[in-house]
């Protein structure tokens, strides 16, 4: 069952692996790992149907298996399935190879190697690594999968307050992004009412606390209790024209994960309403500035009639280093200036390769950059150029003081929203770039695969880098860290599990601020020249982003 999904999965997964290029300049060979990614994606939809059948989602099944769920999995399966190939062109005979070529003794003797594991005879080899490693790409799809569907079928009269969707799940899309846990990537919803929304499986926490509406709250107060009485997120509490969306944030107890409102892209502006588009802009430069918030690149960033809406703000309280503006700090400097880039690490997949040695040397991976996802670009017409922030300096100037001046009103909202995130006490990202967490990632499936990757209890004694490249080879997925600003003592690995501590982070270049930072941080707004002081230097970084000589 389910065939000609698996069939069209693997051809799909072919196109975009032919299309893409291995660090170095090579091109993937899909084909060599074609057979070894098809056992697995056999067993991964077998395993699939048992666990919706269990919990009573396998009626949703098909909607998932129509999708491109499959695909994103077979581009994961990439890298361990090649793995497998070479293994097997080497004539080391592992668990898969043996399944393949009907060697049904040697299977039960691999079977037994997985099973008698602590029998010191039994050594572990390269293949069990391999195998084990295409056991768990399997399994955290089958994770992914199942638990979507599942918290889907249960939260249809959550999402029904939510988003008002009274329509079953008839559609999904699983996104590029990043998986910091095994196959879990972002996904857009569809349901047969017309509706849409964004499933993410990660704790929304932070951003409701930041950018939710009134509703969000009001929706989560009978599941997230910490949450209660409040209605007001940082941009309600700073200003009604900041850009707040729905966001229904789960607490840790049900999962790590929630759903956002799916706000419409704006391909086409029209000349007139520009100016109040990019005042609205310079509006979120200034508050990204004084709460440190990073990562608003082009793709968090969308574009809509009614202005800029961030999609995507799990990291903040990060301010610059010396010599960095704050603009370009928050990466809203690429929303300033659209200039789409060639090719785009593909996280959490990568192509092994022998060194001369024999050694495993495992690389990245990049895909053709989809131009589908400059959500921050629009045109003034269907065929234009994008529109930048250098045609509108001094409206980006102008928004950005109107809201120094409205925070300045407003600094009690911002000590009774700092108490707020005391007493609920979320994570947020700490930064990180995508080039340095994917080759984290690759460096520490390199250490797997020689059987030389630290041990879980050694994890949080390691360096800050060497702790990402550990968790990136222990669970095949893109690093990344997170902590809490109330506290700030210690950091947390993707899946929740406590990591190194935040004095190793600095000596790692981290630097994170601590809510009592952020409190002093909005106190110099409480004088004329703290005003005054932020404007100039808001107004400095934009002079020299947009390079456009003094504004007045």
């Amino acid at each position: 069952m389910y065939d000609a999904e698996i069939n069209t999965a693997l051809n799909d997964a072919s196109q975009f692996l032919r299309d893409s290029i291995i660090s170095g300049g090579e091109t993937p060979t899909p084909n060599r790992a074609k057979p070894f990614v098809k056992q697995a994606l056999q067993l991964l939809v077998g395993d699939l149907e048992a666990t919706c059948g269990i919990q009573g989602t396998r009626g949703m099944l098909p909607v998932l298996l129509a999708s491109n769920f499959l695909m994103r999995a077979a581009v994961d399966l990439y890298g361990p399935g090649l793995c497998a190939a070479m293994q097997s062109e080497r004539g080391e005979w592992g668990i898969v190879d043996n399944i393949s070529s009907g060697r049904v003794g040697s299977t039960a003797w691999s079977l037994a190697r997985g099973l008698l594991g602590t029998v010191t005879t039994l050594a572990e080899t390269a293949t069990d690594r391999v195998w084990a490693l295409i056991k768990r790409v399997v399994a955290g799809h089958v994770q992914f999968g199942s638990d979507m569907l599942c918290r889907i079928q249960r939260d249809r009269s959550l999402l029904n307050r939510a988003f008002g969707i009274t329509g079953t799940l008839n559609g999904l899309t699983v996104t590029g992004s990043d998986p910091h846990r095994t196959g879990h990537r972002v996904v857009l919803l569809r349901f047969s009412d017309g509706r849409r929304t964004v499933y993410k499986p990660s704790d929304l926490t932070f951003q409701l606390l930041l950018m939710g509406d009134p509703t969000s709250f009001q929706v989560c107060h009978a599941h997230h209790p910490k949450l209660f009485p409040h209605t007001d997120s940082l941009f309600t509490a700073l200003d009604p024209d900041l850009p707040a969306i729905r966001i229904v944030a789960m607490p840790h107890k049900r999962g790590e994960y929630g759903y956002m409102q799916m706000v419409a892209k704006a391909n086409v502006i029209a000349l007139v309403d520009q100016g109040t588009y990019f005042r609205k802009l310079g509006r979120l430069i200034t508050v990204a500035a004084l709460f440190g918030i990073t990562d608003l690149h082009e793709e968090n960033v969308m574009a809509t009639d009614d202005g800029p809406y961030l999609i995507d703000a799990e990291m903040g309280f990060s301010y610059p280093g010396q010599g960095v503006g704050p603009i370009d700090h928050s990466s809203l400097n690429r929303v300033l200036h659209i200039t789409p880039q060639q090719y785009t690490n593909v996280g959490g997949v990568f192509s092994p390769a022998f060194d001369n040695q024999g050694a495993w040397e495992i690389s990245k991976l990049s895909a053709p950059y989809d131009p589908t996802e400059i959500n921050a670009g629009f045109r003034t017409g269907a065929h234009g150029p994008w529109v930048g922030g250098a045609t509108y300096p001094n409206v980006l100037l102008q928004g950005i003081r109107e809201e120094v001046d409205r925070i300045a009103l407003r600094l009690p909202n911002i000590h009774r929203w700092i108490g707020l995130m005391y007493s609920v006490a979320p994570v947020a990202r700490v930064i990180l770039s995508t080039t340095v967490m994917c080759s984290l990632h690759v460096n520490g499936v390199t250490r797997y695969l020689q059987g030389n990757l630290e041990t879980d209890a050694q994890a949080p004694h390691l360096s800050f880098d060497n702790w990402l490249r550990w968790y990136g080879g222990k669970h095949n997925a893109v690093p990344g860290a997170l902590f809490q600003p109330h506290s700030r003592q210690v950091l947390y690995d993707p899946t929740g599990t406590l990591g190194v501590t935040y004095g190793t982070a600095t000596a790692g270049g981290v630097s994170v601020a601590h809510l009592t930072e952020v409190w002093n941080e909005m106190n110099r707004l409480s004088t004329a020249q703290g005003v005054t002081n932020l404007k100039a230097r808001l107004k400095t970084a934009l002079e020299a982003n947009l390079g456009c000589g003094p504004l007045v």
